[in-house]
């Protein structure tokens, strides 16, 4: 009884920090309103977001060879991957992370492009964020 008690008060108290990170998070909608997604007020990154027709489409192997450095997720429910990338000389490094979910009857995209600082899994957090709505 008292391990589910200790576990009910943690589960309470890391929703509440969790809500509370939010607080200082900012949403963000592509034209239609029908795609948004959330990051860090002082997060200072890149972010594009389109709304795609269609569903959609995962990666087949040859498709992740031409365009995935590093496939995250393919699924119908999200196809996340760093996008390949060839450095100019001298240019200032950058990563970039798409990632697609479906919509009804539509898909949204969005493009992070992030200073190599900027972890994977502070990355991820955003992703989880993404979704698509009817407007």
């Amino acid at each position: 009884m008292h391990r589910s008690i200790a576990t009910l008060c943690f589960l309470l108290v890391t929703s509440f920090i969790s809500a509370q990170a939010r607080l200082d998070w900012v949403t963000t909608k592509d034209h239609t309103g029908a795609c948004q997604i959330s990051v860090p007020k002082n997060w200072g990154q890149s972010v594009t977001l389109v709304k795609g027709s269609g569903k959609v489409r995962t990666f087949s192997p040859e498709t992740q060879k031409m365009y995935a450095q590093k496939m995250l997720e393919n699924s119908a429910k999200r196809v996340f991957y760093v996008m390949k990338s060839t450095p100019t000389p001298g240019a200032k490094a950058y990563t970039t992370y798409m990632v697609s979910v479906p919509g009804d009857g539509f898909h949204c995209t969005a493009q992070l492009v992030v200073q190599p600082s900027y972890t994977e899994d502070e990355v991820k957090k955003i992703v989880a964020t993404l979704a698509a709505k009817t407007p």
